[in-house]
């Protein structure tokens, strides 16, 4: 088996565990603080991130060229569309203010197919039985976000968008990743969504509220909750472009929406969710565990290709399916 291919298994599964602990830390630091400052949130991540990055580039621990508007320019529609899906994200906080959104978030693995079949030229690798499991994924993570029917259009409407324009910009990072060094991705798109979100708090104007929640209701709790909300949030940004790189866009979108159901158990197993009377029921629980088992059977099945490189020998290697 190839080095690169057991690489890709421990970054999958440390990006599954950063981001279910980033997932809680937002719910801890959001539900149980009432810091409800998304913007500010982000604009923390991202600007501590870009401050490290820029400290190693300076002392040659790592080498980036320098950002540049036309560099910008390269990522900035899926800059633009992945703020956005970041920012709705957190401000549902899993359909505790936008009751649908959680289930509507999880048609992102059928955009991802629609991506490919329509605009890559991999559609070949579409077959019947990998669309069918990946319907398997959506059906069981949209049922496991499940609790009651609520007409709320904007719930609809932003869970939609997030469905949408999630992978799409995943794709388009998967695309600059393959003509660019990846460290160069991760640097020039935390840029762009530093300065996006920057530019959304004039507007919004969050920094002026948190100075006064700072003020009144800050504790020292709160302040080591938000520290590894951050570093969890960095980490797991990074992580993901690397599997964006690594494993392509339909097995991310997968690897994404299993993450959001999955980690719905261990907030409510932590007892740190917060769905005013309502809590997960046996059936949400069964769901996210038959959502967890087909995208295991998902990656056993569709996200290896196997080579024969000696056929006396019958060695062989296993590579990531980059579909």
């Amino acid at each position: 088996m190839k080095k690169g291919a057991h690489k890709n298994f421990f970054i999958l599964i440390a990006f599954a565990v950063i981001h279910i602990t980033n997932a809680i830390f937002n719910r801890i630091v959001m539900a149980k603080f009432f810091f409800n400052f998304p913007l500010f949130i982000s604009i923390l991540q991202y600007g501590i991130l870009l401050l490290f990055i820029e400290i190693a580039n300076s002392q040659n621990i790592i080498k980036l060229q320098p950002y540049t508007v036309e560099r910008g320019k390269e990522l900035m529609i899926p800059s633009i569309l992945y703020s956005l899906s970041t920012y709705f994200t957190l401000t549902s906080l899993d359909g505790v203010s936008l009751h649908m959104f959680p289930l509507m978030t999880k048609l992102a693995p059928l955009t991802a197919i629609g991506i490919i079949f329509f605009l890559s030229e991999d559609r070949d690798t579409l077959t019947v039985g990998k669309i069918g499991i990946i319907g398997l994924i959506v059906l069981f993570s949209s049922m496991s976000v499940y609790f009651f029917y609520s007409f709320q259009p904007m719930s609809w409407f932003y869970g939609l968008f997030v469905a949408i324009c999630l992978p799409y910009s995943f794709r388009l990072y998967y695309l600059q990743a393959e003509k660019t060094n990846i460290k160069d991705v991760i640097y020039v798109n935390c840029f762009n969504c530093f300065a996006l979100f920057m530019i959304a708090d004039l507007v919004v104007n969050e920094v002026n509220y948190v100075y006064y929640y700072y003020q009144t209701s800050a504790s020292l709790a709160f302040y080591v909750s938000i520290l590894f909300q951050v570093i969890t949030g960095i980490f797991s940004y990074i992580l993901l472009m690397y599997i964006i790189k690594k494993l392509g866009l339909i097995t991310t979108t997968v690897t994404y929406t299993t993450l959001q159901s999955l980690q719905l158990f261990f907030a409510y197993l932590f007892s740190l969710i917060l769905f005013y009377d309502i809590t997960p029921t046996f059936f949400n629980i069964l769901n996210i565990w038959l959502c967890v088992l087909c995208t295991i059977y998902y990656f056993m099945k569709h996200c290896q290709s196997i080579s024969f490189l000696n056929r006396t020998t019958f060695k062989y290697t296993v590579s990531p399916n980059k579909r």
